[in-house]
């Protein structure tokens, strides 16, 4: 029995090894660019490893070339993407729409203030990073807005945790059953007491 081999239009062999090799060259240059962002990060804040920095940049370009010669234009999403600040209420919306994340836990995150605290947390995060890159180039004006935007998360993230907080006693008191009342009864003497 031999078999027919029938063209189904696909891509052929040489296509889907280039589609493969370009998927692979926006992958390495996505791991470059996050490899030095979080060093640059640590070596601002006193770790990190400056002795690496340049090595590390020197592989952020050569995959950014290696991409442009794959793809035909410059990375320039793909920068974007690699080093965007996650939203973690963001990413929590997007996994329930695609069915990965149930409803009923999106709906008690809603209620309970856990979505507001992640939206908070957002907030402060990217104040900090404006605070700092601003800091970095004497951007005194928008250092004093990565400021305001810090504290700004800071209130409303303290304001919902003292929320949650009051929910949770009221929710306790009023679940717990009241204890039962004793009824106290004179004690009588022992008898060989006497009074």
């Amino acid at each position: 029995m031999s078999f027919k081999v029938i063209d189904g239009g696909g891509p052929d062999k040489e296509e889907r090894d280039r589609e493969r090799e370009r998927d692979w060259a926006k992958h390495e240059l996505s791991g470059a660019l996050r490899e030095v962002a979080a060093n640059m990060v640590r070596i601002v804040r006193g770790a990190g490893k400056p002795h690496e920095l340049l090595i590390q940049m020197k592989a952020v370009i050569d995959s950014a070339i290696k991409f442009r010669d794959l793809h035909g234009y410059w990375p320039n999403d793909v920068i974007a993407n690699a080093l965007q600040l996650t939203d973690e209420m963001q990413d929590c919306l997007d996994r329930g729409r695609a069915g990965t994340l149930d409803q009923a836990h999106i709906d008690r995150w809603w209620k309970d203030g856990t979505f507001d605290k992640m939206m908070a947390e957002h907030t402060m995060y990217k104040g900090v990073l404006q605070i700092v890159a601003s800091g970095l180039i004497g951007q005194n004006t928008q250092q004093r807005a990565g400021e305001s935007e810090f504290h700004d998360g800071l209130r409303r993230f303290e304001r919902i945790r003292e929320e949650q907080l009051r929910r949770f006693t009221e929710n306790r008191s009023t679940s717990r059953p009241t204890p039962k009342r004793r009824k106290l009864r004179p004690r009588k003497p022992p008898e060989d007491v006497v009074l």
